[in-house]
């Protein structure tokens, strides 16, 4: 059950409901004993009772076949793990805006810092100027004393959210070096057959890696639309596959396949971290 553990439904979280992951039902069996396995919403088949006890509606997600299912998603993750470097690239293309937003967001918190600043030193020249007077009054020292605090505390948080778009603004730094050294082109054919051939519970441990914390696999049912957006046809199971894609997790799949002795492939590692979005694909 290679996407077992990574899928939720669609139908569910459209609804503004909790994500529901999906979980696995068999179907009646066939002559030679075995029974069909399925992807399903946990939500589609629990009984009244349990839908009750839970304040939930039956879900409409249709059931889908688990090797249709498994296949497609190891197809999208073979395409990623031989190409990595046009992911990351078309990536890299769709932040740019985002990255330019944060440098304006970091530019006025930079001047908000720079005002809190000067403020706060123009109450403490105030302070040494009525500390030094002979007429020394207590409430307009106290004023000032409660204005230098809520500098002090306004400062503190800009600082804070400084360092935040630092961050933000460190991830979409482009490191072009890191994506060249990802170009596997030397090695394409090779690796590319040696993930065709792997054993399930290989693949398994691939896409672990690949959807490790923030990924999931996402069902949802669809019809084709006309030029109009008028859906016609049979209601076909749409999946798409989100998560975030980094050198590292690259770098961590070949060198698992290294180390099983699956291929031999060597490469330099960087640190830069990309996000990525598998295109959504029908699976009929």
């Amino acid at each position: 059950f290679l996407a077992q553990g990574y899928i939720y439904c669609g139908e569910c979280q459209e609804k503004g409901k909790r994500e529901s992951k999906v979980g696995i039902s068999h179907g009646n069996k066939r002559k030679d004993g075995t029974k069909p396995s399925y992807y399903r919403c946990s939500w589609a088949y629990a009984s009244k009772k349990e839908r009750q006890a839970r304040n939930k509606k039956k879900c409409k997600l249709r059931p889908i076949k688990m090797d249709e299912v498994d296949e497609f998603v190891w197809h999208r993750m073979m395409g990623v793990l031989t190409r990595p470097e046009e992911r990351l690239r078309d990536f890299i293309g769709n932040k740019k805006e985002n990255k330019k937003k944060l440098l304006e967001k970091q530019k006025k918190v930079l001047s908000e810092i720079k005002k809190n600043t000067n403020r706060m030193k123009k109450c403490a020249d105030e302070l040494i100027t009525f500390s030094e007077s002979k007429n020394k009054n207590e409430n307009s020292q106290s004023l000032l004393r409660a204005e230098m605090e809520k500098f002090d505390l306004k400062l503190e948080e800009l600082k804070k959210t400084k360092e935040n778009i630092a961050k933000e603004i460190g991830v979409f730094e482009v490191d072009e070096k890191s994506i060249e050294d990802l170009d596997l082109s030397r090695y394409r054919g090779k690796l590319q057959q040696c993930l065709y051939s792997l054993a399930g519970e290989e693949k398994k441990h691939i896409l672990g890696i690949l959807l490790n914390i923030d990924g999931k696999i996402i069902l949802i049912n669809q019809r084709d639309r006309d030029e109009e957006g008028e859906e016609f046809g049979e209601m076909y199971v749409d999946c798409s596959i989100e998560f975030r894609l980094t050198p590292q997790k690259i770098y961590g799949v070949i060198n698992y396949l290294r180390n099983k002795g699956l291929i031999k492939i060597k490469l330099k590692q960087k640190s830069s971290y990309h996000n990525a979005r598998i295109d959504a694909g029908r699976v009929d």
